[in-house]
């Protein structure tokens, strides 16, 4: 199924979100503190605040979304959370998404790609999760690099990132396997000078492959890219080799991470064209909406299970 659409209208809304911050206009106020009642999962405000709100503390920014709302909470120095929460009509809680850095470079962005589906909207729903070049966007959350941790346990998922040198300039193919190593979302995307080219600008020149965002296998595309239709955990954890094979366009980056405990800590080997391989250890610091809904994430499936 192709997302691009919903990526557009993603986006969209995230500058909607930044530009209501920057004038200070939202329609539904401003506030100190939310309450969220575990068992119907509405969300209560309280403390409002006037514009500009003070220094020295958080708050969150409520405004009115179609339908229903969206609620972002803006940190004590005026950074935007990287979680948006959307609310019903009734203010019950319905989603919360956000996109992490997970890698830049001269092509551009790649994020992971985050959306948690809560009732009564949606019913009970794993939680999305993959890797895509999409926009640049500054308040996006980036990692921290930390020293390496335990690896031996609860493996969330696997990203394998190719970057080729191709028209329009560069070609960045993500694929997400599930924690058994079965391939769950493949997203083929193009950049021109380190941002994101829409695909009509270069689609016809690869008409044998498919472009966009899917939830689930596209062999002939897998195939083209040189990526495998499962993840090999096991022989990957023994020797740590790219696990890509070499295909008929110019490489110039490899990419493979191991997203640990939800997407909180990533093993990111970056392999070069000549083979080398440099590690590097990721975390991804609790976002305040994070940790207010952490006991009904806790629940969910990490990522789906596509046939």
């Amino acid at each position: 199924m192709q997302r691009n659409f919903l990526n557009v209208l993603a986006a969209t809304a995230l500058l909607a979100v930044i530009a209501t911050i920057g004038c200070g206009e939202g329609p539904t106020g401003l506030f100190r503190t939310v309450h969220i009642d575990p068992h119907t999962l509405k969300m209560s405000f309280t403390d409002r605040l006037s514009w500009p709100p003070p220094a020295g503390g958080g708050f969150y920014e409520r405004f009115s979304a179609s339908p229903g709302y969206t609620v972002l909470y803006i940190a004590a120095g005026g950074k935007p959370d990287p979680d948006i929460i959307t609310l019903t009509d009734h203010s019950v809680i319905a989603r919360k998404g956000s996109n992490r850095v997970i890698l830049t470079g001269d092509y551009g962005t790649v994020y992971v790609r985050t959306t948690y589906f809560y009732p009564p909207e949606y019913g009970p729903q794993p939680i999305e999760f993959y890797a895509e070049l999409w926009f640049s966007s500054p308040p996006q959350m980036r990692p921290e690099q930390v020293g390496a941790f335990d690896q031996t346990a609860d493996l969330s998922a696997i990203t394998v990132i190719r970057v080729f040198r191709a028209p329009p300039g560069f070609l960045v193919v993500c694929a997400t396997y599930n924690q058994d190593g079965h391939l769950a979302v493949l997203t083929v995307n193009g950049s021109r000078g380190g941002e994101w080219v829409p695909s009509n600008e270069w689609l016809p020149l690869y008409k044998d492959v498919d472009v966009g965002t899917f939830f689930d296998d596209r062999p002939r595309t897998r195939q083209y890219f040189g990526l495998p239709e499962t993840f090999p955990i096991a022989s990957y954890l023994r020797a740590y080799r790219d696990a890509s094979k070499p295909v008929n366009l110019q490489s110039f980056q490899d990419v493979i991470n191991l997203h640990y405990q939800r997407n909180q800590y990533v093993r990111q080997d970056l392999f070069s064209p000549d083979g080398t391989r440099k590690t590097e250890f990721l975390h991804y610091p609790l976002t305040t909406a994070y940790e207010e809904l952490k006991p009904l994430d806790d629940r969910m499936q990490f990522g789906h299970h596509y046939k």
